[in-house]
This record gives C-alpha cells, structure tokens and sequence, in this order.
C-alpha cells in the first residue's frame, strides 16, 4: 500500500512490502514513478523487505524547491531509511539514473550494502562520452530538462564527478544488466558507446557479472521483470556474512 512520509521538507511517496532482510531498495530513473517496478517487484516476493518511492517532483511527491544533485538525493534517501526503521544490509536496485545514485550511495556507505544491481544504469561519465552523439530527441530532451534548475535526479557532468569523487566503489557483489536492443531514438554510435559503459560498469568490483537481456532496451525491469528479480534473488542469497 503506498503512503506518505516527510523527508528533509518533502513529503514523499512510498511502498514497503515483504518482509525479513536483506532490505531491497528500488531507485528509478529520472522523472519515472516507482510504479514502474510493479512487475519486477512482485516477482520479489519472500526475498525480503522491499521498499520502493518517488524522488521530490515524481509522482504525488512534493515539487523540489532546490536542485536535485547527487549529494542531495543520497542524502535523502539516508534519511528516509532511517525515519522508516529500515535497517541494513541493503541490496540496491537501480535502473537508468536511479543507477547513478545506487552507485553513490554504495561509495558512500559500503558498510550498510550487501550487493548492488544496475539495470540499464547511467554511467558517471556518459554525459561526456556521449558528446556530439545524440540524436535530435535525445538532445532536445536535455535541452529542456536543463530548463529546470530544479528537475529530478539526472545523469549530468557534476553529478557523475561529484559520484567518481566520493571514493572507490566498495568491493561489494555487483550485477549489471543492459537490454541488448536498441531505442530506435538512440544513434548506432550513442548505442555503442552505451553498451562499452554497461561493460565497464561490472568492471567496478572483482565481484562483478554482465547479464544482457536479449529481448529488451532500456526498459528492462518492464520488459523482462523476471531477470531483475533472479539476480536479486541472486545475490540476497549469496550476501555471505554481513
């Protein structure tokens, strides 16, 4: 059942369901709402506790009155953890942008993670690489988003420096997922690029995997929810001794 709490002066919207640990957190794209998780979280079931929510201006959340940055969204999310008594080890789960801050959050509090899976993450240094390769949709959609100096978490130049910045990502189990096919919005030199920074996203721990979902694009946890949920099967039941 979705309810509301208040947040560093944002009420937001959440989902806590399951129960046990790990504790299974969700993070979502840029302006996604955590309903887009419903099919692979309800193949989650009696892995553990799950919580999924809506970042300030998705949703029926609160409208951000400051800048979204990585150090902001990290910290909000310390903070709901903890005013939810949700206790770790925490699995993270972060698809597109939410993969961004599931990387920072587990740089900056490795102690409390026990295993993190990226599904069609952001890499911190796409924005760069990606220069002078995006199509016309793609660039019009960064155009206007950077209209709003108050949108949602997004894969940006600062963001993915304040990230590479904020100490080695620990060594923690770590799999990355990335749909095999291409959005027919993205160009053939944007996909290649993609795909080499999903390779060396598994390469950030010695514990890493790369599983390519043959029948999807960047919408994986929709289009096959069943992939998601066996590597978080996966890892909750090889977490070893937290």
């Amino acid at each position: 059942m979705v309810k509301v709490i208040e947040v560093d002066g944002y009420v937001l919207e959440y989902e806590v369901g399951g129960e046990g640990s790990p504790c299974i957190v969700l993070l979502s794209g840029e302006r996604v709402p955590m309903q887009f998780w419903d099919k692979a979280r309800a193949l989650m079931d009696g892995i553990g506790t799950v919580l999924s929510y809506n970042r300030p201006g998705v949703g029926k959340s609160s409208k951000p009155t400051s800048q979204q940055s990585a150090d902001v969204v990290s910290s909000t999310l310390h903070q709901l953890l903890d005013k939810l008594d949700l206790e770790p080890p925490f699995l993270l789960v972060g698809h597109s942008s939410g993969g961004l801050l599931a990387n920072l959050y587990a740089r900056l509090h490795p102690a409390h993670i026990c295993g993190v899976v990226l599904v069609e993450s952001s890499h911190p240094e796409q924005v760069a690489r990606l220069e002078g390769h995006l199509s016309l949709i793609p660039r019009f959609s960064q155009w206007l988003g950077n209209r709003n100096p108050n949108r949602d978490f997004h894969a940006s130049e600062e963001n993915g420096q304040f990230i590479n910045e904020s100490g080695p990502f620990p060594e923690l189990p770590l799999i990355v997922i990335s749909g095999a096919k291409k959005m027919w919005i993205t160009s053939n030199s944007a996909h290649s690029i993609h795909l080499e920074n999903q390779k060396e996203l598994a390469q950030l721990t010695q514990h890493g995997e790369h599983i390519v979902a043959e029948r999807s694009g960047h919408l994986v946890p929709f289009t096959e929810p069943e992939i998601v949920a066996d590597a978080v099967e996966s890892l909750a039941k090889n977490r070893g001794d937290y």
